[in-house]
């Protein structure tokens, strides 16, 4: 069997066996970028502190200057990814309670009380686009991989 004809039946496998998760990825998704999200400060009384606010802030619009795929952009997420380990379920960070170095003002992170979630409802559309493009590339490469193995046992196609 040829390289290339072994990467396109190794690819072809891993499209197969993933499609099952990449179904529920899609239809997750598609949920929540439907639903309407309450602020869960006033549901659930957990507070988001400042600082994991101010972060998040920071990291979208390190998505909207720089791109989501930036260097600046990702640096931003892992910040925050590190700033919401550390913060404790009050809201209060653990090294620094009693700091109130909030560089955002919470009209700027909240405008008309509504509720921002973590995950932007564009990379939830931009997800459902993303496993559909991989859906087609698996229907290539499946046609591919039938024809590879058709041509490799010396058949040929019509």
């Amino acid at each position: 069997m040829s390289t290339y004809a072994s990467q396109i039946k190794n690819l072809n496998d891993l499209l197969t066996s993933s499609k099952p998760t990449l179904d529920q990825i899609k239809s997750l998704s598609s949920t929540l970028k439907q639903l309407e999200i309450d602020n869960p400060r006033v549901m659930t009384g957990v507070h988001i502190s400042d600082l994991l606010a101010a972060a998040l802030a920071e990291a979208r619009a390190a998505d909207d200057i720089y791109g989501p795929n930036s260097v600046e952009a990702t640096k931003c997420w892992d910040n925050a990814h590190l700033v919401s380990e550390r913060v404790s379920i009050t809201g209060e960070s653990s090294s620094n309670k009693d700091a109130k170095t909030n560089r955002y003002k919470e009209s700027a992170i909240s405008s008309h009380h509504q509720y921002y979630t973590v995950v932007d409802p564009r990379s939830l559309e931009e997800t459902v686009e993303a496993i559909g493009k991989l859906e087609h590339l698996a229907r290539q490469v499946a046609i591919e991989y039938t024809h590879l193995g058709h041509n490799e046992k010396g058949t040929l196609m019509p």
